[in-house]
């Protein structure tokens, strides 16, 4: 095996093994030509490269691997075959699902430091919990918690009952994402300048948050992905 992989996450110097999607018949379309193999990492071909430096999502290095030559035998194939794609895209729905989870573990974080803060904080003459404009916010970010873990819970009993559940899981993730940054900014305005230093936890969850956008999946691809779906009524053709 030869190639590269750029911004793999939670691998780089931290995994012992790898799973690997290899093109194993290139003159076959992209579904079909393409095997997933494991990979351990004292393999002689294997070589760590460097770990980015984000802002965010710190506690998961990501970066980038490379192979040279790497010889990986028969017996460390996983599935059939070219079956590659069909166990990547069932591996990409799973971590769409989590990331979802996670994004709704960021807004209850929000939610929470947030009331915490309002309610000892004080401004003209009373608690900030006092105040419409305050208010509204607290309720913007309970509204996209309570939303995100219905589509989360439904995503789950439908991956439960092992029919198709591609479209809640995108959604999930989506929707998830983006509630979860909007949280964010809700209680870094809540919050003031002390949002925006290190004192205070809102900046490490909206800084957490944005990178959310860009895991498994750009944000902009899954909403395409949502978007086929919906338009053409055919999920297994377009959810992948």
């Amino acid at each position: 095996m030869n190639g590269n992989k750029a911004f793999l996450t939670n691998g780089v110097k931290a995994a012992s093994m790898y799973l690997i999607l290899a093109i194993t018949s290139p003159e076959k379309d992209t579904e079909h030509s393409r095997t997933v193999f494991i990979l351990d990492n004292q393999n002689p071909g294997f070589e760590n490269g460097r770990v980015e430096e984000f802002v965010g999502m710190r506690g998961c290095p990501v970066g980038d691997i490379y192979l040279s030559d790497a010889i990986v035998p028969d017996i460390d194939r996983l599935g059939a075959i070219d079956q590659g794609m069909e166990i990547g895209h069932n591996a990409h729905h799973t971590a769409r699902f989590l990331m979802g989870a996670l994004a709704a573990g960021i807004q209850d974080a929000a939610l929470k430091a947030s009331i915490n803060y309002i309610q000892e904080r004080e401004l003209f003459g009373g608690k900030m919990s006092h105040l419409d404009g305050i208010k509204f916010r607290i309720s913007d970010i309970a509204m996209g918690l309570h939303a995100t873990k219905l589509i989360i819970y439904q995503a789950a009993w439908l991956r439960d009952q092992e029919v198709d559940h591609k479209m809640e899981t995108t959604t999930a993730k989506l929707f998830g994402s983006d509630q979860a940054l909007k949280a964010a900014n809700h209680a870094m305005q809540i919050f003031g300048a002390y949002g925006y230093s290190k004192e205070y936890p809102v900046e490490h969850l909206w800084r957490d948050a944005k990178a959310l956008q860009y895991a498994e999946g750009a944000y902009e691809k899954l909403q395409l992905d949502i978007a086929n779906s919906v338009l053409f009524e055919s999920r297994e053709e377009f959810m992948l």
